[in-house]
């Protein structure tokens, strides 16, 4: 039989997050409390390490030594994407500045994704933000409307009098990179509108 930390190794590779909750879906035979017994044997090996609460990382090595997990892969994981299945996307300041459409860098970073139950959740500083701040989404994000939710979003931050072709522009920012990426709908009807004189 394999051993635990092979098994997390193989499954979800060095420095990336795993969540708690990705280590006990691995295991439905086993019971929590042995799971949570290998996790703590792991640790202190040194072939698993604790970043924060329900979050771990198998250490990858550098060349000056282990190699950190930054706070906005474990953000990602948490609350935007785990593989093909997304639940959630940047908003606010942070969707436009990826967007291209503002230069500001935000201090604090907004989320809307499915994990949040509540309206709106502060989740304090993280990673060089002042705050972390999850949004309920107003439908289900999920990998085929995300695009278009991102679209909404940005759309309605902005003044329609401000709009601009740099705003048209952005757009393809907005979407997600993956490997099979199929037009949008939106894309086809921003594609399409008249052009003015």
């Amino acid at each position: 039989m394999k051993e635990f930390e092979d098994i997390l190794l193989e499954r979800f590779g060095e420095g990336r997050p795993i969540l708690v909750g990705d280590i006990l879906s691995l295991f439905p035979d086993v019971s929590r409390v042995t799971v949570y017994q290998r996790i703590n044997s792991a640790i202190s090996k040194g072939s698993l390490e604790r970043y924060g609460r329900g979050v771990y990382c198998i250490p990858r090595q550098g060349l000056f030594g282990k190699v950190p997990l930054s706070a906005e892969s474990v953000i990602e994981r948490k609350f935007i994407a785990c593989g093909d299945e997304v639940f959630g996307y940047y908003s606010g300041l942070a969707l436009e500045n990826r967007a291209g459409l503002s230069e500001q860098v935000p201090a604090v970073l907004e989320i809307t994704t499915n994990a949040s139950s509540k309206g709106v959740r502060s989740l304090g500083p993280a990673g060089g933000w002042k705050d972390v701040v999850i949004r309920k989404p107003r439908c289900e994000v999920t990998a085929e409307n995300v695009d278009v939710l991102r679209f909404l979003d940005a759309v309605s931050a902005i003044s329609p009098k401000k709009w601009a072709r740099r705003h048209f522009a952005a757009w393809p920012a907005l979407r997600v990179r993956r490997a099979e990426t199929v037009p949008s709908p939106m894309l086809t009807i921003i594609r399409q509108r008249p052009r003015r004189g």
